[in-house]
């Protein structure tokens, strides 16, 4: 917001209008809160997806964990990349052509750049034996859950 000062009063402006005169600024009412931009977009980062084993059928031979925060990117991925979503000169290049030509060239997206290991206790059939028997194993599963998001 701007303040401009007109005789003995303190005006409120918004910069982003034009009047009938061609001037820049409108004044806005008092004690009332600016609008939000509909057009508010949100940076790429990372959010919680949780992930339940029973939900994806994964029940009947992952013993634990029940569940865990696998984590999502979610997000815009716009002018100017800056240097915490890690972009590639590669997307650095198409979010400029993106700009210039949205029709022709699709926007860089908001991608796992760090996955990180979960430890898993599952069954496992012994195909040796004669009985099939289940044995329980604990292995770390790797790139199972986002550590962070960037523009790729």
């Amino acid at each position: 917001m701007v303040f401009y000062q007109q005789s003995n009063n303190i005006g409120i402006y918004s910069k982003n209008t034009t009047n009938d005169h061609g001037e820049g600024h409108e004044p806005l009412e008092e004690g009332k809160p600016r609008a939000k931009r509909s057009a508010e977009r949100r940076h790429c980062t990372k959010a919680s997806l949780i992930v339940n084993f029973k939900d994806i059928g994964w029940d009947s031979f992952i013993l634990f964990p029940p569940s865990y925060d696998a984590g999502q990117c979610v997000g815009d991925c716009y002018l100017p990349l800056t240097d915490n979503l890690t972009p590639t000169k590669h997307a650095i290049v198409q979010s400029v052509m993106h700009k210039n030509k949205p029709n022709d060239v699709g926007n860089v997206c908001c991608v796992p750049t760090k996955l990180d290991s979960i430890p898993v206790l599952y069954l496992e059939k012994q195909t040796a034996s004669i009985t099939a028997k289940q044995q329980p194993t604990l292995r770390k599963y790797s790139d199972m859950k986002v550590v962070e998001c960037g523009c790729r």
